[in-house]
């Protein structure tokens, strides 16, 4: 069994893919379009009422004999987590780039996010169908933004500016679809127009494969011989170590340069490399839904069965069935009794974790204050809250004093809608939300040194020792002098303060970054008392850190939007109108190309407002960049 995972910007037709992969295989019986709401992988109602995916989707099909996973992962940038969270689970992966848009904020990001994770990838270049698409422009930017030489594996094959086909390089065949049956096609010899390009780029195919096989080189060299197999065998080497980034092209929705692909995938991508032999599973995501509770997404590291592990169940798009064995590599569920395990957790059979796997979680920029209408729907609405926190790294919480509100942050404005559209449907509850509003952070700028407190309950007393300094590095940093508080408890109620403290913030305008807590003495009785010693630690923080020493600073987004020629003075407006700053533009003849740089309070609303002055016809795209202390706040 092989994982692929399909990873590209939103909007680039990823999920398009995945369902023509599906159908070309047999899979599934007819295709569904992600923009209406009807995709396999796309169940979850949010997902098809914005037309987008929200959580990482599992199918399988057989293709040339062999069993190919699908992991399909979100494309929005509200949704970057689930990306980080399935990269370990993959054998290989497929990057899909738009042919009209070239490569987008996304592409760039999952590329680097697979690069990290050491996932062997290669390109389908999709919508060569669509006006103003460009192949040759999409392989110059892939070269220049990715520092990879494309290898390029098909090309396409017009009628006028009809797409009818691909050429196959490797073997030197032309296959038109079918235009009555998108799984029929017909082979034939390649046009002269492009013959002497499709000749060009089998001899680049042969010469890069021969740079790992001298004997393949030679025969070619000598003889004008290249054997297909060998071939393919010496570049897949030569992709497991990152030095080849081959590409397909087509157009997915017309399953045209698809078949193409999926041959590329059983041929390049290897079974097995995701395992590890010293563990049982591994979790890549939890779960939540109404039917099923509480449940891992997890990876079986070798052949499981009911009786060494209970509660699997198969997964395959929306559908949790009882199943009586998983296979190596397969992904399934796995019902969770709590929330012990955390994505990239490695788990024996006896429940203990192996290792973790590193995974890196998008941080939350905006928040909305949730407010319970009763005492009765609090509670429920506590419980909700955790376990939708414990599904989604990217999702923090906080309550307030009353225990009737609380403050949810999240990485944008769709992922905080998204959350909100979850209570009420699958929980059932109703309650206040208020307006989006920007989480700042307060950045730790000057020392403060040797701060202390005591405290005595009882026979129990405790005191400590502290200076807070700047740190250069993101978020709060302890670090321990004394040996006494080191490791064990109070070292875990120590961290827990702190954590709680930085959260709530100096001023209370936004969590705490860039501070080293440098703990210098720590003293307490026996027995330990675990909320008295926490209690002294937040009122050490609490009272005597100063507000003079952080600076406030906002979030500032870069923005990448396409939009009509025709809209383009609107769009401008629009943004300048919200303290937008646009860095660079270009235009393809069809549409203008923008990035810009804005405050996070510019983006609330903007989706609606961008659709009102170009009549839902421009898309953008928001990446964080970085903090702006321009706001205020003592230095």
């Amino acid at each position: 069994m092989r994982t692929l995972g399909i990873l590209a910007h939103v909007d680039a037709g990823k999920t398009t893919l995945s369902e023509r992969m599906l159908y070309l295989a047999g899979a599934i019986r007819s295709c569904g379009e992600a923009e209406e709401g009807l995709a396999t992988l796309d169940f979850l109602p949010e997902e098809q009422e914005r037309g987008i995916t929200i959580e990482t989707g599992v199918e399988r099909l057989t293709w040339r004999g062999g069993t190919i996973q699908l992991l399909d992962t979100p494309g929005h940038v509200d949704f970057g987590s689930e990306v980080g969270g399935a990269l370990h689970a993959l054998d290989g992966a497929v990057l899909v780039v738009s042919g009209t848009r070239h490569l987008q904020t996304q592409t760039l990001s999952a590329w680097n996010k697979l690069r990290e994770a050491g996932v062997p990838t290669i390109v389908f270049v999709n919508r060569l169908d669509v006006p103003g698409s460009d192949l040759d422009e999409t392989l110059l930017r892939l070269r220049g933004e990715l520092g990879r030489k494309p290898l390029l594996m098909t090309l396409p094959l017009y009628s006028g500016e009809n797409l009818e086909g691909v050429v196959d390089v490797l073997n030197r065949v032309a296959l038109r679809n079918d235009p009555r049956d998108p799984r029929a096609f017909v082979s034939s010899e390649i046009p002269p127009e492009l013959k002497a390009r499709a000749d060009e780029l089998h001899e680049e195919l042969v010469l890069r494969a021969g740079e790992a096989d001298e004997e393949l080189a030679e025969a070619w060299l000598s003889r004008g011989e290249a054997d297909v197999a060998r071939v393919v065998k010496a570049l897949r080497e030569r992709l497991r170590a990152g030095d080849v980034l081959p590409v397909w092209c087509g157009a997915a929705k017309r399953c045209v340069g698809v078949r193409q692909l999926l041959n590329g995938v059983s041929w390049f991508v290897d079974e097995g490399r995701s395992l590890r032999s010293d563990a049982a599973l591994r979790v890549v995501r939890a779960r939540w839904t109404p039917s099923f509770g509480r449940w891992y997404m997890a990876q079986a590291m070798r052949a499981l069965d009911r009786s060494e592990l209970e509660g699997m169940r198969s997964l395959r798009a929306s559908a949790l069935e009882e199943t009586a064995s998983v296979e190596a590599g397969e992904v399934f569920a796995l019902r969770a009794p709590d929330a012990r395990y955390r994505p990239g957790d490695l788990i024996e059979l006896s429940g203990g974790v192996v290792a973790r796997e590193s995974a890196r979680w998008e941080e939350p920029l905006l928040e909305v204050r949730l407010e319970a209408k009763n005492d009765q729907s609090a509670s429920e609405m506590a419980a909700a809250l955790e376990e939708l926190r414990s599904t989604d790294p990217s999702l923090r919480v906080r309550s307030d004093p009353d225990g009737l509100g609380w403050v949810v942050a999240g990485v944008g404005e769709v992922h905080l809608d998204v959350a909100v559209e979850r209570l009420r449907r699958d929980f059932g509850l109703r309650f206040r939300v208020g307006n989006p509003a920007v989480q700042h952070r307060e950045r730790w700028c000057r020392p403060q040194r040797d701060l202390s407190m005591e405290c005595e309950v009882g026979d129990f007393r405790a005191d400590c020792r502290l200076s807070l300094l700047p740190w250069e590095g993101e978020g709060v940093s302890v670090v321990m002098e004394t040996e006494t508080a080191n490791s064990g408890l109070p070292k875990a109620v120590f961290d827990a303060a702190v954590e709680e403290w930085a959260r709530r913030g100096v001023l209370g305008q936004g969590f705490l970054s860039h501070l080293r807590v440098l703990v210098h003495e720590i003293h307490f009785t026996e027995p330990f008392l675990p909320g008295v010693f926490k209690k002294m630690v937040d009122d050490l923080l609490r009272l005597r850190s100063n507000g003079q020493s952080v600076r406030v600073e906002e979030p500032v987004v870069r923005l990448e939007i396409w939009t009509p020629s025709e809209h383009h003075g609107a769009v401008l407006g629009d943004l300048m109108a919200r303290g937008g700053k646009v860095v660079s533009e270009d235009c393809d003849g069809y549409h203008w190309r923008l990035e810009a740089r804005m405050p996070m309070g510019g983006l609330i609303g903007y989706a609606v407002a961008l659709r009102s002055v170009t009549r839902g016809t421009a898309t953008f795209t928001p990446l964080e960049e970085g903090w702006d202390d321009g706001i205020g706040g003592a230095v």
